[in-house]
């Protein structure tokens, strides 16, 4: 799998870190999200296959996110970088004060 975009190691060595010092602050039957305070990137560390992950995804309206910004990362702690800055409201993923629906 080719990812469309690529991140800096440094990028994902603090994600990494994330997940691996950190709970979720979300938790679904689809996998669980860790919000970076120190970047405008979040990891998802899927319970799912990633490929049913991105078809379901794909296939989501009203997500709130452009597709563009739910990159693959293989070889890591998590399976997804979503490279935009999220939020937690209300038990709510927000974008730009906006639900999203990634997982």
């Amino acid at each position: 799998m080719n990812a469309p975009i690529r991140f800096s190691k440094n990028a994902i060595d603090e994600l990494e870190k994330l997940v691996r010092n950190n709970n979720p602050v979300l938790s679904t039957q689809k996998g669980e999200l860790f919000i970076s305070g120190i970047l405008p990137l979040s990891a998802i560390k899927l319970k799912i296959g990633l490929d049913q992950y991105l078809a379901e995804i794909a296939h989501t309206k009203d997500r709130g996110v452009e597709i563009f910004n739910i990159v693959p990362c293989e070889n890591s702690l998590f399976n997804i970088v979503i490279n935009a800055p999220l939020t937690i409201s209300d038990h709510k993923v927000m974008l730009a004060g906006k639900e999203v629906k990634i997982l």
